[in-house]
């Protein structure tokens, strides 16, 4: 039974810069495994979320291919992207994105509404999820009363509230001071272990990339092992 859940093949993209075109991924193999935690690293520009968005179907590479549960989603059209999304991922932001009219609970249950359960349904799942990231005391509250960290740990609920196969974390801690930054991470890599999905994080902090379970470096378009 193959145990890949996400695999990247010989992934390329380049963008244009004016008159340049800048190569920002030269082929690049990654894939990972079902209840694995990676993390790739790199610096500033280096392509980390272009190639996190090529591997959760935000984007389509110039070459190469992205398989999730073995099926090819580059030559999908959008709708059918978007479904596989919605089916198999869940994503975490560096800036929250919450919807600022509604609160914690209600942002925390909107993909499931989405998905046309009922109210009842969706706002059960949202506070059992909000109560998971402690934030029980605060599911009434918009996303303008809650702390940059309250409203990390709203969209990460968020993300998990569908259950989904695999997590993509952009910079999801970049935005909070140490102390919040550590917490977050924390909590996502607990919760990645309690609910068993996999997890790929992209961030520039090192020292918190070394607890997941492996550790990439991207670097001149190229993702090798650390």
């Amino acid at each position: 039974m193959n145990s890949r859940l996400i695999t990247g093949q010989n992934l390329r993209k380049s963008f244009n810069d004016g008159n340049l075109s800048v190569n920002v991924l030269k082929g690049v193999e990654i894939s990972i495994e079902k209840k694995q935690s990676i993390s790739i690293i790199g610096a500033s520009g280096s392509g980390k979320s272009t190639l996190l968005h090529l591997l959760g179907g935000l984007d389509v590479p110039d070459g190469g291919d992205v398989l999730i549960n073995g099926r090819s989603i580059n030559k999908l059209d959008d709708d059918e992207r978007g479904q596989i999304r919605n089916k198999h991922l869940g994503f975490i932001f560096q800036f929250h994105h919450l919807l600022p009219e509604f609160t914690a609970r209600e942002n925390v249950a909107m993909p499931l509404l989405i998905r046309r359960h009922s109210k009842k349904s969706a706002f059960s799942k949202a506070e059992e999820f909000l109560s998971e990231v402690g934030l029980s005391a605060r599911m009434t509250h918009k996303p303008g009363e809650l702390s940059g960290g309250e409203r990390q740990r709203t969209a990460i609920a968020r993300a998990l509230v569908t259950n989904p196969s695999c997590i993509l974390a952009d910079e999801p801690t970049g935005n909070l001071d140490e102390k919040s930054a550590n917490d977050v991470f924390e909590l996502i890599l607990k919760l990645n272990q309690n609910y068993g999905n996999s997890l790929i994080m992209v961030t520039h902090n090192l020292e918190l990339s070394r607890k997941t379970n492996q550790v990439y470096e991207l670097k001149d378009g190229i993702l090798k092992t650390l």
